[in-house]
């Protein structure tokens, strides 16, 4: 049975080998939590069901916010969730064809706040 670990945190692991002759060795691995995020750059809000939605995917983060904001950098849309999607309605209607800039805030498992951009194409 080869070790296995599920830290929370990044987190550094030694081992130690002792042969019969009392010799030791030792290696130490680190395992990282960086934090993985991934963002489309498109989606068709169309009604044909499919890729109807703008959303985030990431893992390794414990805080998240995301703005989506068009031309004029009014924002059309916020969430401070994982679980919520963009459907490319803002007022009540569907927005035009066109490019929007996305800002996510994050704060990484390690404590770091960081901030990504972006942009998504909405097309109908």
């Amino acid at each position: 049975d080869a070790p296995y670990v599920f830290p929370e945190h990044t987190e550094t692991y030694t081992a130690t080998l002792t042969d019969k002759h009392g010799c030791n060795a030792d290696a130490s691995v680190t395992v990282h939590f960086d934090p993985l995020i991934y963002v489309p750059n498109v989606f068709t809000p169309d009604g044909d069901g499919n890729n109807p939605v703008f959303f985030a995917v990431a893992s390794n983060i414990s805080e998240f916010e995301m703005y989506i904001f068009n031309r004029w950098g009014e924002v059309v849309w916020q969430t401070n969730s994982l679980n919520n999607s963009w459907n490319g309605s803002y007022q009540g209607s569907l927005v035009e064809d066109d490019v929007y800039v996305w800002l996510i805030k994050y704060t990484d498992l390690n404590g770091q706040k960081n901030t990504l951009r972006g942009h998504v194409t909405v097309l109908k």
